[in-house]
């Protein structure tokens, strides 16, 4: 779904108004069809309604239309919510805050980065004045924020608000979102160049102990997280004793349901020799002089990570028209490597690639449109776990 924060729910035939949404932000939907959907947002187009109504269905349409492929459109229907809701912030701001992380998602892989940037610091301001600087969706909201700027160049920003949200949410009692923050942390802290601290970082956070309020299975969840993560920047680095070390400290653990990604190759980056397309313009990206990305393309790639951590069964399960600019992407899912987990089938993972790029103004044109830095987004939508095929 477009929305990984929020739990979108089809259930069995209802009433309108389609979709509702809870004072924890959490959006269920009451219809079971897309014209239902479709019908509702048109509604709260046609004649006012209550910001909560109008928020619900907004994102949920859009949300089904992004799951249909169809951006564009589910782009025009956040623009036009936003635009509706905003003056609302104030009395209820995890509504519209909703429409503004929706709107951020979509963007991203639609390709406007200008409205990404800008709906992802709206959504966390909105929740800040609203809310307060120590509430959970507040915080949740910053560590968007943060994750944006690491994804632009930011790094060395982000890192500072990784480590201020990972010690807010740690004071206020919110201890999966400060896990979350020490994890990202590690991350950029790897990327700029700064490994022991990584490391450090991680270390404190596998050798934690059991917090009050928490289980022991939370901690030792945390504790394959930070090792696999410790596994993975080793694996990054070129480290392969450190990498193993960290390895066999992992397997100490008692076995989790839920595989951590240990290794993966680079993402591949879209090119003309990817595609098996010679007409196709990815990768002939050459600035205004270039030929233009205009279209984007979508896939949802289905996999199965079996119980040792080893790839298989990948298939493209819908998508658009062509699909030859997939094989890349499948080739790299393969050559990843997940933790051990317990079970004899595995896990299923489906998830959402789009072939996108920036939106920019070409020299001589006043229109802004998808012409740079060719990349795929991509989106976990779905996961089947062991034992419940």
């Amino acid at each position: 779904m477009m929305l990984p924060v929020v739990m979108v729910l089809l259930q069995a035939a209802t009433p309108p108004p389609g979709a509702v949404i809870a004072d924890d932000g959490t959006i269920t939907v009451t219809a079971t069809r897309l014209s239902d959907l479709a019908a509702a947002a048109a509604a709260c187009v046609a004649r006012p309604c209550p910001t909560r109504q109008d928020a619900a269905v907004s994102v949920a349409y859009a949300s089904a239309l992004f799951d249909e492929g169809r951006y564009h459109e589910a782009k025009q229907t956040l623009g036009a919510a936003v635009s509706r809701v905003k003056r609302a912030a104030t009395q209820e701001p995890i509504a519209v805050a909703q429409v503004y992380t929706a709107q951020a998602t979509l963007s991203a892989h639609e390709g406007d980065q200008r409205i990404t940037e800008r709906a992802t610091n709206a959504g966390y301001l909105v929740l800040r004045d609203g809310l307060g600087r120590t509430a959970l969706p507040t915080l949740s909201a910053a560590y968007r924020r943060a994750v944006w700027e690491v994804r632009v160049g930011r790094a060395a920003m982000a890192e500072r608000h990784l480590a201020e949200i990972a010690e807010t949410a740690a004071a206020a009692g919110h201890a999966e979102l400060a896990d979350a923050a020490v994890l990202q942390r590690a991350q950029v802290l790897a990327w700029l160049k700064r490994r022991p601290a990584a490391f450090a970082l991680l270390d404190s956070l596998a050798a934690r102990p059991v917090a009050p309020g928490r289980t022991a299975g939370d901690a030792a969840q945390v504790q394959r997280a930070a090792l696999a993560t410790a596994v993975r920047l080793a694996t990054d680095a070129g480290d392969e004793a450190l990498a193993g070390r960290y390895l066999a400290q992992f397997e100490t653990i008692p076995d989790g349901d839920v595989p951590q990604l240990l290794s993966q190759t680079e993402q591949p980056k879209p090119g003309r020799g990817d595609t098996d397309d010679p007409s196709d313009p990815i990768g002939q990206d050459r600035g205004a002089n270039g030929a233009a990305l205009t279209g984007l393309r979508w896939a949802d790639i289905g996999y199965w990570i079996r119980p040792d951590g080893s790839v298989d069964d990948i298939s493209v399960l819908r998508g658009s028209r062509t699909r030859a600019w997939t094989a890349p992407l499948t080739r790299w899912i393969a050559a990843r490597r997940y933790t051990p987990s317990r079970g004899k089938t595995g896990h299923y993972r489906i998830e959402r690639y789009s072939l996108t790029a920036d939106y920019r103004t070409p020299v001589g044109s006043l229109i802004r449109r998808r012409a740079g830095n060719p990349r795929y987004e991509v989106m976990p939508m779905g996961e089947v776990p062991a034992g419940a095929q």
